[in-house]
């Protein structure tokens, strides 16, 4: 059993929100009208690396993710009702630095 988070980059709010304590959420994560978010190989090291820093700070299990050139699935364990939302928030900065290093690149 699990549930379904689903969040915009853009606005970084998380809708449908329901915490099942010990159960695992499918999240999807997209860029602002489901723009490309990562563009280099290295853009998905960064993320893969951000995403596993701040699981273990917020204390979220990983349990699988998929990567996409515009959106991210994840399926995470947490061990409290805010610690999605902090891992969230965390990650949504991670992609504005990814999106800003390509659009000063261009």
């Amino acid at each position: 059993m699990f549930s379904i988070i689903y969040m915009e980059i853009n606005y970084g709010t998380l809708t449908s929100i329901i915490f099942l304590p010990g159960y695992p959420q499918h999240i999807i994560q997209r860029g602002n009208n489901r723009q490309a978010t990562f563009f280099t190989d290295e853009d998905y090291k960064v993320y893969l690396d951000k995403l596993s820093l701040y699981a273990d700070k917020h204390k979220v299990q990983i349990h699988a993710y998929v990567l996409m050139t515009n959106h991210v699935h994840l399926l995470l364990t947490a061990v409290d009702e805010w610690s999605f939302s902090k891992l969230m928030q965390s990650l949504g900065g991670t992609m504005c630095f990814i999106l800003i290093k390509h659009t000063r690149n261009q």
